[in-house]
């Protein structure tokens, strides 16, 4: 078996039960104990799991999420230098969604003077973009979910089903190789998923931060070849690694 079989073979293991055994391992794999070993090492390396005395552990995983306005203030030169840059791909007369969220909520200050229509989840941007002439804004309905002000629920996911547009611009909290994009709450995994469905194309507005890490609601995968926004502290090595997976980075 070549070494990158056995890898994905870990992987998924993993990705199942949270732990194995270098014992476990050798039976299933059919390869030495010195030869799993190197291979949780190499995967360890690469930021896929977690070593422990006598095997491996998957990556721990984040259900925390920090309240809306704390997340305001934290990597706030970053978002705006995110904003920046996701402002570049809308065009006047394009139709997008705008998640809610401190990044986007960067992004809909940058919009005002364009000639759109937006379908939000977030009453702030909203209210924001409710100002401008040039812009049709339409709110979905929902549930206020109080962490991040977004509006959840069936309600939302059905006015959400009604559209299709040009572009969707959404926050995510964690990027992984293996688990891809994935958030804390699976209310916001749903709308974030629902949105993905009626969009034609796809960009993740996530920081550097956000990387090599994984929350506990799966949104989608790498290899579907969705774009992420992220800021210049990403090293060229890590958007490389994540450039193979099949996503498209701009910084």
């Amino acid at each position: 078996m070549f070494a990158e079989e056995r890898h994905r073979i870990i992987l998924e293991i993993l990705k199942e039960q949270s732990r194995v055994s270098v014992l476990e391992l050798t039976k299933i794999l059919g390869a030495s104990e010195a030869t799993v070993r190197r291979d949780l090492h190499l995967l360890e390396n690469n930021g896929n799991l977690k070593r422990s005395h006598g095997g491996a552990l998957l990556k721990s995983v984040s259900t925390y999420e920090p309240l809306f306005s704390e997340k305001t203030v934290l990597h706030k030169q970053e978002k705006e230098y995110i904003a920046t840059l996701a402002a570049r791909h809308i065009n006047d007369g394009d139709t997008i969604i705008l998640d809610s969220g401190t990044t986007t909520l960067a992004l809909a200050l940058l919009l005002k003077q364009k000639q759109l229509q937006i379908i939000t989840t977030s009453i702030d941007i909203a209210d924001i973009l409710g100002e401008s002439h040039a812009i049709d804004v339409i709110l979905t309905g929902g549930i206020i979910r109080q962490t991040t002000k977004a509006l959840v629920g069936d309600i939302a996911v059905k006015s959400l089903l009604q559209f299709h547009v040009h572009k969707a611009f959404l926050g995510i909290n964690s990027i992984e190789e293996n688990c891809g994009f994935t958030t804390p709450s699976i209310e916001e995994a749903t709308i974030k998923k629902t949105m993905i469905r009626q969009a034609s194309e796809i960009f993740f507005l996530a920081d550097s931060s956000k990387f090599d890490t994984i929350s506990f609601a799966n949104v989608a995968s790498l290899k579907e070849g969705h774009v992420i926004v992220t800021d210049k502290k990403l090293k060229n090595s890590s958007k490389n690694r994540y450039e193979k997976c099949g996503v498209v980075i701009i910084n």
